[in-house]
């Protein structure tokens, strides 16, 4: 499909704005988390239990959240920026018809040096 580049451009920076806000919920979610799980282990630990508080409700699922959602807007913000990357210009094209895509070439040391490694060598 192809697209125009301002819509391209748009969607870069939302796919952008998607991997940052991962990346925050991912900080938020390494803090929030691990906490979330001592607060539930603790209200867990048989006779020597302890009642849940509201920040150990609020951490053990604002955590597991944060984690999740984490991870999908990374994934998909990163998806989008590939996908709506600079398509490949005029000479981009016309040298990959010259050289082919490949990255290397085979060596050939007499097209660089053609007088240093001669017959009488």
């Amino acid at each position: 499909m192809n697209r125009t580049p301002e819509q391209r451009r748009r969607r870069q920076r939302m796919g952008g704005v998607m991997f940052c806000v991962g990346i925050v919920l991912l900080f938020v979610a390494s803090w929030a988390f691990p906490e979330g799980l001592i607060h539930v282990a603790r209200a867990s630990a048989g006779p020597d239990a302890v009642e849940m508080s509201a920040r150990g409700w609020f951490t053990a699922i604002f955590g597991s959240i944060a984690l999740v959602l984490s991870a999908v807007l990374i994934f998909l913000g990163f998806g989008m920026r590939q996908a709506n990357g600079e398509t490949a210009s005029e000479e981009d094209r016309m040298l990959d018809e010259a050289w082919g895509e490949e990255t290397m070439t085979d060596y050939d040391l007499g097209s660089f040096h053609p007088t240093r490694y001669g017959p009488r060598d």
